[in-house]
């Protein structure tokens, strides 16, 4: 019989010497022979070690002279003692095994039928059944603890968000006011440690997803050439006004396309480069890509080194540059400090990329970081020379196309739902949300009975419920023919064919880009094209909207109201719930700008209130988290914008209720 190795120590509760030796016989023989048997004769001296939680197991008598096991077991396990309990006694009774078990014991076993088989088989399970629930009550402990960290978290970027919206608010406006040169320059200070604070608010929030491992990799093709180019223009100027040379280079031979996630990739660029000029007073900084086979046989990888000619970091520093809120920079440097995070979140987006990100160092000489992804080789696109693009893009003048008609969003993640529907949202369609292909089938099919169609659909084909694939097949056999777009991360070979087959119009990688969604909007909605705005004319020329602003910030709710204003719109303001639903009753406006979190109410409430009261006014969500679109199904939600807001911002959302008021 297999010995029992990892339970140590075993309490045994009992006041007969002779039925003791027996059980420490019978223990002997499956128990390891370093475990140890501690052996109490009487009631007081049992609680008391009991109590002191020291053991792996009890095993107890039912009776200890004039008293009973059952109380002592009952007075014990109100304390939450860690190891399970046996109940050993001399007399074979069903309704005292029941009393038992309903007391708190793991097991019951008579002392008559005790056997080494018996008794090793009560232990074993005893001491599993243990393991599940320890294990069970940590993870429930694990999950509660992760729900009350996102709860924090949102709570926290909410209300960092609003203060933030009124600092950077005014100061945008004041600098469009202001013509003193002094005045700029402490404006720009302002400006400058208030997306400071913002930057450092959305480290701390990725960092959480990474720890929560909420953080979504979402993968596609793009192109090298173009990535570092728009690179090289960003951090140029910037370079130069240090004083510092700077450069990108291609070398080698490169494949042109990478297969991963764009978005991130330029997060892990951006934060070396800027790290890299932030703390190089003279001399240069060089980012060099190349293509590199560090073994035969293995697979090729893109290597990405940022070289700088700063101070460069201590071999002791080296080992803990990518903690969290650590910094390796001299206190000569301190005016160039961070967050300290920048690093931390980038080695592990490399990590999750299936890559490394490592430096080499030396004090007085300089750093080099270098990030090391897998390269994928891509049919049709062989290695080549290429070239970085100095020249910046000529302003385009193409004008934006607006549309009409509505389209249905169709995504389990709310963020990607979010993102595809404010893209569409921007050629000025209605949007409506689903999150899985079965919520997607009925209501396209309760629209199609109605005589009101969606007139495009775009649909994720990875989902929960039902698949974007299965869920386009039930959409053509119940009769709908209207286009329907496949969005995926995979671009893989036959996923194409696989999505026309089953009922798709078209396709698109993700993550989704927005000249590509253009392009397929203009092919799939080429009657509803509005005319476009000329460059000489402009929506604020005509009558002006007015809008409602619902914050209960007063600062962030009056500059919100004072950019809106310079726009040429009508703003009024409203501090809560019910301030907001009075004016609405005895005022027309055209939208209602509102946000998520108020005194009195949620904004999720008070949409379906205005709604009811006014199906016409446009609504858009202010928060300071992320909104949940899936709450406002019942309610046509026209937009939401995350805190804080600035100008351009607001401008974008004003366009969005002109456009929308010509449909």
């Amino acid at each position: 019989m297999p010995m029992l190795k990892k339970y140590r120590r075993v309490l045994l509760v009992e006041d007969d010497e002779d039925d003791f030796i027996l059980t420490r016989d019978l223990l002997d023989e499956f128990m390891d022979a370093t475990y140890t048997l501690d052996w109490v004769k009487n009631y007081e001296e049992a609680k008391e070690r009991m109590l002191k939680d020291e053991h792996d197991l009890c095993l107890m008598d039912y009776k200890l002279g004039a008293y009973d096991g059952i109380q002592l077991l009952k007075e014990v396990v109100v304390h939450d003692v860690s190891f399970p309990i046996i109940m050993l006694t001399g007399v074979e009774d069903t309704s005292l095994d029941h009393i038992a078990l309903q007391a708190g014991a793991a097991d019951y076993l008579v002392k008559a039928d005790l056997s080494v088989e018996t008794i090793a088989r009560a232990v074993r399970y005893a001491l599993a059944r243990r393991e599940t629930e320890r294990e069970r009550m940590e993870r429930l402990r694990a999950e509660s603890a992760s729900r009350a960290k996102t709860e924090f978290l949102t709570r926290l970027s909410h209300e960092l968000r609003t203060p933030l919206t009124a600092i950077l608010g005014y100061t945008d406006l004041l600098s469009t006011r202001s013509k003193d040169e002094a005045d700029q320059e402490y404006l720009q200070i302002v400006s400058h440690n208030g997306k400071h604070l913002l930057a450092l608010l959305n480290d701390v929030l990725d960092l959480s997803k990474i720890e929560a491992g909420k953080l979504e990799i979402e993968k596609s093709f793009f192109e090298i050439q173009p990535f570092f180019s728009d690179i090289f223009l960003l951090f140029n100027m910037k370079a130069k006004d240090k004083g510092l040379g700077f450069e990108v280079r291609l070398t080698g031979e490169l494949r042109p396309v990478f297969y991963g996630d764009a978005t991130r990739l330029r997060q892990i660029v951006l934060n070396l480069i800027g790290n890299a000029i932030k703390f190089t007073s003279q001399g240069s900084v060089i980012v060099e890509v190349s293509s590199i086979i560090e073994n035969v046989g293995e697979e090729q990888q893109l290597r990405i080194c940022v070289h700088d000619t700063g101070p460069g970091i201590s071999a002791e520093q080296l080992d803990d540059i990518f903690l969290p809120f650590n910094q390796a920079a001299s206190k000569s440097e301190a005016s160039e400090n961070g967050t300290g995070l920048g690093l931390t979140i980038s080695r592990e987006l490399v990590s999750r990329m299936g890559g490394q990100l490592t430096v080499e160092s030396a004090l007085g000489v300089g750093s080099c970081f270098c990030c090391t992804l897998p390269h994928e080789k891509v049919d049709g696109q062989p290695a080549q020379i290429l070239r970085i693009d100095t020249h910046s893009p000529a302003p385009s003048n193409e004008s934006v196309r607006y549309y009409s008609g509505n389209v249905l969003v169709v995504d389990d993640l709310a963020d990607i739902r979010s993102l595809v529907g404010h893209m569409v949202a921007d050629s000025g369609v209605t949007i409506e949300y689903a999150e899985n292909g079965l919520q997607a089938v009925e209501m396209a099919t309760a629209r199609q009975l109605c005589g009101e169609p969606f007139d495009l659909i775009l649909m994720d084909i990875q989902m929960p419920v039902l698949g974007g694939i299965e869920a386009a097949k039930r959409m053509r056999a119940a009769g709908l023919r209207q286009p329907i777009i496949a969005l995926t991360a995979s671009s893989m070979k036959g996923d194409r064919e696989k999505c026309l087959k089953a009922g798709f119009s078209d396709f698109l990688g993700k993550p989704v880009e927005r000249r590509l969604l253009e392009r397929s909007l203009a092919r799939w909605l080429p009657d509803s094209l509005l005319e476009p705005l000329s460059d000489s004319e402009d929506f604020t020329d005509t009558e002006p909207g007015s809008v409602l602003i619902v914050e209960d910030d007063p600062h962030a709710c009056q500059i919100t109201a004072l950019l809106i204003e310079q726009e040429g719109w009508k703003a009024d303001q409203a501090l809560s719930g019910k301030e907001a639903l009075n004016k609405v009753t005895h005022q027309q406006y055209d939208a209602v700008l509102f946000d998520i979190n108020l005194p009195d109410t949620s904004g999720y409430k008070l949409a379906k209130e205005i709604y009811k009261n006014n199906s016409e006014v446009k609504l858009i969500a202010l928060s300071g988290e992320e909104v949940d679109e899936d709450k406002f199904i019942s309610v046509p939600l026209l937009h939401s914008i995350l805190k804080p807001v600035n100008r351009d911002i607001l401008k974008n959302a004003l366009e969005r209720i002109h456009h929308s008021s010509l449909d």
